[in-house]
């Protein structure tokens, strides 16, 4: 299967706007919300195409500094996210989650992005705990000392 997540940097862009809006509005704020989630992959072990749908929730806290400085953690988890497979008709079940933290200084620019993402789908052609599976795991850590340091990218695809 190939990577097919919600981009980090949009879901990061989708907090930042609201970050920025709000950050000198409170001290402190907490939010959440749930939105559609859609993608569509293909299973490389199958050949299946899958439209998977479903829901995300997203939290975000921020917390202003003294200095005028905040600090955003995200947390994101899909919800119930299902597909069924072309032409096969086989289903799969789609985890993931998403969590990042970040640090902005006083005109709102990233100064320190961590974000570890972890993503699983399962094949779950005759309902087995042994179907295809997928998973992918990434953590990534930006903009530390305004220096981007490497990104750990790791995937796996048991075909079965």
């Amino acid at each position: 299967m190939q990577a097919f997540s919600l981009p980090k940097r949009a879901l990061s862009a989708l907090g930042l706007a609201a970050v920025i809006a709000i950050a000198a509005a409170a001290p402190a704020l907490a939010d959440q919300f749930t939105f559609q989630y859609a993608s569509n992959p293909a299973n490389s072990c199958t050949g299946d195409f899958m439209l998977f749908n479903g829901n995300a929730h997203m939290v975000f806290n921020v917390t202003p500094n003294s200095d005028g400085s905040f600090h955003v953690q995200e947390h994101l988890n899909t919800q119930g996210v299902t597909a069924t497979g072309f032409p096969s008709g086989d289903d799969y079940v789609l985890s993931e989650v998403t969590n990042d933290t970040s640090d902005f200084d006083v005109t709102a620019q990233p100064t320190e992005s961590h974000t570890v993402h972890h993503l699983i789908v399962l094949h779950k052609a005759n309902n087995l705990p042994n179907d295809d599976r997928y998973e992918e795991i990434n953590v990534d850590t930006q903009w530390v000392n305004g220096v981007p340091t490497p990104t750990i990218h790791s995937q796996r695809a048991e075909c079965k």
